[in-house]
């Protein structure tokens, strides 16, 4: 008689699931509940969530050039795109749009670019799938938009609150030239919807949103080019 199917998932679970595997699934998480902190983060008035999300950004860059909160070496840098492109597929497919537009912003700046590595098969195909789904940054992410205020509300779903935010300020400051298909008001509310469905507890700060150790691009170009092979 054949292994049952869950004998041979758990099987094949074991052969093929890595530490590797085990630390992205862990920061995937993590980088959700992140993502879930900040809209819980919006509930309260005084604190500024672009500012968190940049903070995000730089800090997501400035890791990437490190290991053990030290510079690291090229072959390194390449190790931790990796991974964290990794990262961000994986917030793409459990429908954490926050962490992963946040990735994309962090992994297309352009101190990271002048490392020139090689792209993976696989990066080239999700870039693909990416565009189609989130439009691109020149669009300022536009496709997004209109997915975020026209889906079903989830807590499945966490629309990237940063895409929002830019495009309610955007519409705000247009509303009186031009006619809009989403209102920046419209906006607003879905983003209340998302931060109510988070509410404001007593917890600590996730890493993600601290002070960054390096806060400018000239800063950031400057510890890329320092970095040896």
């Amino acid at each position: 008689q054949p292994p049952s199917y869950s004998v041979v998932k758990k099987l094949l679970f074991c052969m093929y699931h890595t530490e590797y595997d085990d630390q992205l699934e862990k920061m995937v998480r993590q980088c959700r509940n992140a993502s879930k902190q900040l809209y819980m983060l919006n509930n309260d008035k005084s604190i500024n969530t672009n500012q968190l999300l940049n903070n995000a950004i730089l800090n997501l860059i400035y890791s990437m050039m490190c290991k053990d909160d030290k510079l690291t070496n090229k072959h390194q840098v390449r190790r931790n795109m990796h991974y964290f492109k990794d990262v961000m597929e994986k917030a793409y497919q459990t429908e954490d749009h926050n962490t992963a537009i946040v990735m994309k912003n962090a992994l297309d700046h352009t101190s990271l670019k002048t490392f020139k590595f090689k792209h993976r098969k696989k990066d080239i195909a999700f870039e693909k799938t990416f565009e189609e789904r989130y439009g691109t940054w020149r669009t300022c992410w536009g496709k997004h938009l209109k997915e975020a205020i026209c889906s079903k509300i989830s807590e499945d779903y966490i629309p990237s609150l940063m895409v929002l935010n830019m495009h309610k300020d955007r519409n705000r400051a247009y509303s009186n030239y031009v006619k809009l298909d989403i209102s920046s008001q419209e906006i607003q509310a879905r983003i209340g919807i998302y931060s109510v469905m988070n509410p404001l507890i007593a917890e600590d700060r996730f890493p993600l949103y601290e002070t960054p150790p390096v806060q400018t691009n000239s800063d950031l170009f400057a510890l890329a080019n320092s970095i040896k092979g």
